[in-house]
């Protein structure tokens, strides 16, 4: 029998859900994307797929300088509907803007960084669980989650197969730059370059500053140090930053169901259907 609480708890999802994907998302949505410009470039990613490492790889190789955790990161790039002060960095006066959006019309040249859904899945978890005030969504069922993760429904941007067909199961994306987290994890400084290069800028003498400055201990500090200038404890954004930890968490009927409703995206951006790379 289905207790109050829990019909409550199910209200609120349904909600919740039903705003984020309504006309209100709708018209968050359209307004995010206003003054963009066509030398614009986009840092795009579903989200826990190593975007704030990419930004951070990026800041350092185009101002020469380490980043800290905010701050003069927000200035090189920032995330869209913020855009709107940011100041141009790249050398065609384009600015570089993150977003989790999936593929819309607005976006022009882009970079698209592609993480396995089940190192999403395990990395949102974690976010989710320090960060969300939906969390308790799950009733602290990883279970629950892992079902609503499948079906898309854990955040606003839809679910990880929807994100990634969106992106590149189109006629032509030629203008978008199609990176995958693991070969960023494997060869950091190679990536980086290839990212300057499709973004117009030709210097590359600060790739090695960059790779060092941004390994993960790095920003776990980083982290830390901006949490504890504020007298707080860091709630842990940056994980272990790994490849292939699900499978100690996952059971094999759960693999099955993400990959199973992961499919198509997992086809587009070259990963196998088994749950292996």
């Amino acid at each position: 029998m289905t207790t109050p609480a829990a019909r409550i708890t199910s209200l609120r999802h349904a909600t919740s859900s039903a705003l984020r994907r309504g006309p209100v998302r709708r018209a968050v949505q359209w307004r995010r994307h206003q003054g963009l410009d066509p030398a614009d470039v986009f840092l795009a990613s579903y989200p826990k797929s190593g975007n704030t490492w990419l930004r951070h790889l990026v800041t350092i190789a185009l101002t020469g300088r380490p980043t800290e955790w905010r701050g003069d990161l927000e200035q090189v790039s920032t995330r869209i509907g913020l855009h709107a002060g940011l100041k141009p960095t790249l050398s065609n006066g384009g600015r570089l803007i993150k977003t989790h959006e999936q593929w819309r019309p607005h976006y022009g040249r882009s970079v698209l960084l592609v993480r396995h859904p089940l190192d999403v899945l395990m990395s949102e978890w974690s976010y989710q669980a320090n960060y969300s005030k939906r969390f308790p969504e799950y009733r602290g069922s990883f279970e629950v989650f892992v079902k609503r993760f499948a079906g898309g429904t854990t955040n606003s941007y839809g679910s990880w197969d929807a994100h990634t067909r969106s992106w590149l199961d189109l006629d032509d994306h030629s203008d978008t730059l199609v990176l995958r987290f693991e070969d960023l994890r494997s060869d950091p400084g190679a990536v980086l370059s290839r990212v300057l290069t499709f973004i117009g800028h030709d210097d590359h003498r600060h790739v090695d500053l960059a790779v060092a400055d941004t390994t993960l201990e790095s920003m776990k500090s980083k982290e830390a140090r901006y949490w504890a200038a504020r007298n707080a404890d860091s709630p842990g954004f940056v994980r272990s930053g790994g490849s292939g930890d699900w499978a100690a968490s996952l059971t094999a009927e759960q693999v099955a169901l993400v990959t199973a409703s992961s499919a198509r995206g997992l086809e587009l951006a070259g990963y196998s259907l088994d749950g292996s790379r």
